[in-house]
């Protein structure tokens, strides 16, 4: 910290085992999944002015980047929650649109990163992983992320990532799709393989 505001510490995450004769894929699954105990170790050095760097973002050439859809949300949905530096490692001569229509433009999850302000795992249980923070103006950002293979109901309680109690409930909205919805109980959400939901919740 005395010499540096960002650092990287963890292995590259191109798959370069997986490229034959090529660039492509960019990385794969297990690339990514690795970054879970990292940001969930790396956690107290973050902060304003000091970055955890947890390498590039391989999102941006369709389906050269070797990520599906939902596992694509999950490296984005990480990387913000962590506050880390966001470095597209892919060929940026080659974007393809919906990567950047989906998943690089939205400003939402963009603004979660944008915050710096490390998220705490607050679940590891299993295939099941929760990480939380609330932001300067009392918003609680929450990723529920299923490691597995199969869906999974993932929740988790209101306290248990930092929200106040609330007779009244929670607005709960969902920073990929859009939507928002009322709970007056857990946190909860049916999570796709190695997919994310990730809600930003405000006690009415």
């Amino acid at each position: 910290m005395r010499y540096a505001d960002q650092w990287e510490f963890a292995p590259d995450i191109e798959c370069y085992k997986c490229e034959k004769g090529s660039s492509y894929p960019l990385t794969s699954w297990n690339n990514v999944a690795k970054r879970f105990n990292y940001v969930a170790e790396w956690q107290p050095y973050s902060g304003s002015g000091r970055f955890n760097d947890y390498d590039s973002i391989e999102i941006g050439n369709g389906s050269n980047d070797g990520l599906t859809p939902a596992e694509r949300q999950t490296q984005l949905s990480l990387w913000a929650l962590g506050a880390a530096p966001l470095i597209l490692g892919v060929d940026l001569t080659n974007l393809d649109p919906r990567d950047l229509q989906k998943y690089l433009k939205n400003a939402a999850v963009l603004s979660v990163d944008q915050d710096s302000i490390a998220a705490k795992r607050v679940v590891d249980n299993g295939d099941q992983q929760v990480f939380a923070k609330t932001e300067s103006n009392g918003d609680t950002i929450v990723g529920l992320f299923n490691t597995g293979v199969t869906e999974e109901k993932i929740s988790v309680q209101a306290s248990a990532v930092g929200l106040p109690e609330s007779e009244s409930g929670y607005s709960v909205d969902n920073l990929w799709t859009g939507k928002t919805k009322k709970t007056v109980g857990d946190i909860s959400a049916d999570v796709p393989p190695h997919g994310v939901v990730l809600y930003r919740v405000r006690a009415f």
